[in-house]
């Protein structure tokens, strides 16, 4: 069929070889597609039915139980975008919400074609769905009333509004996004109202959300790509006067659905194989839809089961024709209706002397077809395909013919190492991609990156890679990652580097710890020390211990500072008497040393610090070398006591001033005691 899109695949024209083996003929030429006639001596035999014992292997193409047998949620999500409508074989049901009543009733077995939800069909692989919509019937009509669109079949009323119908197909893609839903719509009941029943569906669709249903104008219009079709309602229109969706006109479909009797199963059978010949012998462009469904003279559950009443397992319905190797008793040799696909039950005699006899039962439409889509190989097209009660292993027949062609991309499984207990990382990931192609041709090696290398950080990392099979089927593969590489940043708040402070006012060292990425979990904590006493003396203050939700540590921060004691003021010399003082002669200093209220140090800590020789007075100015001294604690006064020898000045009087400088030594090194309470330190002093 050539490419498309970069996809590749092939569904050869059937030789008449290969057509004949998709149509059944029989040896000898024979085919079983003719009109046959019908034993009419064997008739009264048929009528009286005898429940046949067995479900003969069909139960999982035939279900009519309200449980959902198996889970194809997200089949669709591994095909190609590029997949064309015409090319895809997609389950569907017939007659889609009509699943409301009790099977083994009559009436209830006339009308009933379904036997799960539409939320429960979704769930189980289906994607097509038929929809009759009426506001106005027979059976029903105190409940089903105008202005409302309900779910109907024929007369009955189904007890369902469209709007739940919708409901249920758009809760499934909001949680499927990558698969799609073609839903037919028809007006069920005579005379269709044309613009006004347009009208009202379009009311219904347009209360969904606008991306949600699919709009021809912006995509591949009656024949669109999947990827065109992804997380949509595909309307399938089959009412005038509107342009909505695609138009049900525009398919080649099959579907004879009155056959007069049971015995007409077979004609249906022909029809619906007929079809799927069609199908996959014809242009890809074609859109195929083949009814398996048929009722009239047969209830639908006979019709999909062969069965004798509706239950799942309940045993296949007598044709009344036998199958003998005695030419009088081969009953089903005398009609082209007694078909190779029903089953010989309760056979008696023996085979090898030529004396077996054995009987004849129905086997439902949906078995047959499950039976022919997976015994032949070549049919990789059978379009879409609604029926009645679909069973799990019809529905994967179905759609594991869109494998046949190889139009199922690669899938893959990512390994990588496991994140913290936090769900993160804190360096860059290594993925590693186990890519598959399933039942594919195969992966490319050259296109199907084994491994992924993640780059940067933050909560949403993504990895993606992407991988060709060897059929052109290409998709790609992600990962979401939490990836923090950088460890908090920590700092020291309330004290600063290389800051003096005065004892008694010295803030509280504390530390901030910030994370961006991931955040912080464990906040760094301070520890204070000193190589000083009584309070003063060099500090350090570090943060340490912070940790992000990464684990990422922090490394430790920290600052240096110095606490010393505050200068209360001189007590002498005053500035206004310090002319009184003549170069040359000997300057008695006095001062207190406080903390930062002002409050003088205790008495034991100055005389410590005299003592050891850290306090001093300095003289220094112009023309002189700076003159200090040491102070003694006067314990009487309370007072640091210094006498400073003044050198002989040249310059005196009020043009040259002088500094008086009180200074300690707490840190290692002497440093001006900073002035407390506005007290000036140094002091400016004049000489005569």
């Amino acid at each position: 069929m050539g490419s498309c899109l970069g996809f590749r695949w092939s569904a050869r024209r059937p030789s008449m070889e290969r057509a004949a083996r998709l149509l059944g003929a029989r040896p000898g030429g024979r085919r079983w597609g003719g009109r046959h006639r019908l034993a009419v001596a064997l008739a009264g035999v048929v009528l009286a039915l005898v429940a046949a014992p067995a479900a003969l292997g069909q139960q999982h193409a035939y279900s009519n139980d309200r449980t959902r047998e198996a889970t194809h949620a997200d089949w669709m999500a591994q095909l190609n975008d590029g997949l064309r409508l015409s090319w895809l074989s997609i389950p569907g049901t017939h007659d889609s919400g009509s699943w409301f009543g009790v099977p083994g009733d009559p009436i209830a077995d006339s009308v009933l074609t379904q036997s799960m939800n539409i939320g429960e069909q979704l769930l189980a692989g289906i994607r097509a769905f038929d929809i009759r919509l009426d506001n106005r019937y027979i059976f029903g009509s105190a409940i089903c009333v105008p202005p409302d669109l309900w779910v109907g079949h024929g007369p009955f009323c189904q007890l369902q509004t469209f709007d739940q119908v919708l409901d249920a197909m758009n809760d499934f893609l909001a949680a499927h996004a990558r698969e799609a839903i073609l839903m037919r719509i028809r007006q069920e009941r005579e005379p269709a109202t044309g613009a006004a029943f347009a009208d009202k569906v379009q009311e219904y669709l347009d209360a969904l959300p606008p991306e949600r249903i699919y709009d021809p104008s912006q995509g591949g219009f009656s024949n669109p790509t999947l990827g065109e079709m992804r997380g949509k309602i595909v309307v399938l229109r089959d009412y005038s006067a509107s342009s909505i969706g695609i138009g049900w006109s525009g398919f080649n479909k099959q579907d004879e659905f009155f056959q007069p009797d049971n015995w007409h199963l077979a004609d249906k059978w022909w029809a619906v194989r007929d079809h799927f010949v069609a199908a996959s012998s014809g242009p890809d462009d074609t859109r195929y839809i083949n009814f398996l469904s048929a009722s009239g003279g047969g209830f639908p559950y006979f019709f999909a089961s062969g069965k004798s009443s509706p239950g799942t397992n309940d045993p296949a319905l007598l044709t009344g024709w036998s199958r003998s190797d005695i030419a009088a008793f081969n009953t089903c040799a005398d009609d082209d209706r007694c078909i190779d696909e029903y089953p010989s039950v309760d056979c008696v005699g023996d085979h090898e002397i030529g004396t077996q006899t054995c009987t004849v039962v129905f086997k439902g439409i949906n078995a047959i077809a499950m039976d022919y889509i997976n015994d032949q190989s070549e049919l990789d097209r059978v379009g879409i395909v609604f029926a009645d009660f679909p069973g799990a292993d019809l529905i994967e027949a179905i759609i594991a013919v869109n494998r046949r062609a190889d139009r199922f991309a690669p899938t893959a499984r990512a390994s990588l190492p496991s994140p913290n207990a936090s769900g993160w990382y804190n360096d860059d990931v290594t993925v590693t991609w186990n890519w598959t192609d399933g039942d594919g041709v195969g992966i490319d090696p050259a296109n199907c990156p084994a491994q992924s290398t993640s780059a940067g950080e933050g909560h949403a990392v993504v990895v993606t890679e992407t991988c060709r099979d060897l059929a052109g089927n290409e998709s790609s593969a992600s990962v979401t990652l939490k990836i923090d590489k950088t460890p908090p940043a920590v700092s020291v708040t309330n004290v600063r580097a290389g800051a003096q402070y005065v004892t008694g006012g010295v803030p509280e060292a504390a530390c901030d710890t910030d994370d961006s990425v991931s955040g912080v979990a464990t906040p760094a904590s301070v520890a204070v020390t000193t190589t000083g006493s009584n309070g003063v003396g060099t500090f350090i203050a570090a943060c340490s211990g912070a940790r992000d939700n990464a684990d990422n540590p922090a490394g430790p921060v920290s600052v240096t500072y110095t606490v010393v004691y505050g200068f209360g003021g001189f007590e002498q010399p005053l500035q206004k008497s310090a002319l009184t003082y003549k170069a040359g002669s000997t300057i008695p200093v006095k001062f207190a040393l406080t903390d930062a209220s002002g409050n003088p140090i205790p008495g034991t800590s100055a005389a410590a610090l005299a003592a050891a020789g850290q306090v001093r007075a300095t003289l220094s100015g112009q023309g002189i070398s700076p003159v200090s001294s040491l102070c003694r604690w006067e314990s009487i006064d309370l007072l640091f006591r210094c006498n400073i020898k003044t050198p002989n000045l040249e310059n005196t009087g009020t043009s040259y001033p002088y500094t008086l400088t009180a200074a300690e030594n707490v840190t290692g090194a002497f440093v001006t005691a900073p002035g407390v309470g506005g007290a000036a330190n140094p002091l400016q002093v004049f000489f005569k």
